[in-house]
């Protein structure tokens, strides 16, 4: 039962005849799992505790890194290096020291996402790449969990809710994109951008979405999704029909999810990438020629001091020096490099490597070894 004390902090909120006493005791009694505590997931979990969720499942593999904080506004510049879901539990809990918060810090796959989710009412899909999103859906799919989706890149966001029976019919991601693309096909925020408020407005759409199926709102955003453009305000719903091709791309019992495969560029592929703990004591190497194929406009600099900048919109294979033993391909995230080496290795008079993370995880190394 709502104590006294928890009526009057959320009094404004009981008031709505959608709450009611009734509803903010739905809230207390929830448990809820957000997956990724990036962008979306920081307002998400923000707005959540603010409404009175009881329990949390937080699950992020991934550390803070500098280039988060204009949009992940739970952290500050001192939680650079820690683990997510650690300085996230900590904010929740010093807005309500009452919460029952669980961390997951490794990484989600087929193989242990099924007992992550169980115990959870509801998820929420706060990701940003394509292999766990699929994961993330389909293992919601298998367990019959409510799945509150969002994206977001550059001014634009998508919001809905997957895995909720409306007029008789129930969707999931594999209704818009039955087949999943390769990581390498689509660019993220890394190398797209992003701005911080459209992860705001979307993560906020989600804890709304979330609070709405918790309280048992008729107004669940299920079998239609929103697009919305924070730049000039317009947005649309589109309906979400059932697709027969998402039957035949989907895993439909356990067995199979555990034995399907997720294609994650994360996995590197020694053909075309190298990681940066292989180039240590390399950096300087006369044997080794370093290109950043980032366009002049892109940040942060490389740290660096022998890189040579050549942006990809304008590179050609027999501009790169080929006197050099090896050349090592850098942008922002891995992805441009990697398939710039693919498509040009075989022909390249210089052996061409892609370096694995690009930046972002060159940057995060010599913060960690401050070199």
């Amino acid at each position: 039962m709502l104590t006294e004390n928890q009526k009057q902090q959320y009094h404004r909120q009981i008031l709505l005849p959608e709450i009611g006493i009734d509803g903010q005791q739905k809230l207390l009694n929830a448990s809820v799992l957000i997956i990724g505590l990036g962008g979306l997931g920081c307002p998400v979990a923000q707005y959540l505790v603010a409404a009175g969720i009881g329990k949390f499942g937080l699950a992020d593999f991934d550390v803070i890194d500098f280039t988060n904080l204009h949009r992940q506004i739970f952290y500050k510049n001192d939680d650079v290096g820690k683990q997510k879901v650690a300085v996230a539990k900590t904010r929740m809990l010093q807005m309500n020291p009452n919460l029952i918060i669980e961390t997951f810090s490794e990484k989600l796959d087929n193989q242990n996402i099924l007992q992550v989710i169980e115990p959870y009412d509801i998820v929420l899909d706060c990701t940003d790449n394509f292999s766990t999103r699929y994961c993330v859906n389909d293992a919601c799919f298998l367990m019959n969990k409510p799945l509150v989706f969002g994206a977001v890149s550059q001014f634009v966001g998508q919001v809905t809710v997957f895995n909720v029976e409306k007029d008789g019919k129930k969707t999931n991601y594999r209704d818009l994109f039955p087949k999943q693309p390769s990581e390498s096909e689509v660019e993220n925020c890394s190398e797209l951008g992003v701005l911080g408020l459209t992860c705001s407005v979307i993560g906020s759409f989600q804890a709304l979405e979330a609070i709405k199926y918790i309280v048992g709102s008729d107004n669940i955003f299920a079998n239609k999704i929103l697009t919305y453009n924070v730049l000039n305000h317009r947005s649309y719903c589109m309906d979400i029909q059932k697709n027969p091709d998402a039957a035949l791309n989907q895993p439909n019992n356990q067995k199979d999810f555990l034995q399907h495969t997720y294609q994650s560029h994360c996995n590197l592929n020694e053909k075309y990438e190298i990681k940066i703990e292989q180039l240590i004591n390399q950096f300087d190497s006369e044997k080794i020629q370093w290109i950043d194929i980032r366009e002049l406009t892109e940040i942060p600099a490389n740290p660096l001091q022998n890189i040579k900048k050549m942006p990809l919109s304008s590179l050609k294979i027999e501009d790169i020096n080929p006197t050099f033993e090896q050349t090592i391909i850098i942008c922002q995230s891995g992805k441009r490099s990697f398939n710039f080496v693919k498509t040009h290795q075989s022909s390249s008079k210089t052996k061409l490597i892609s370096l694995f993370g690009g930046i972002n995880l060159l940057q995060s190394y010599f913060d960690a070894n401050k070199r």
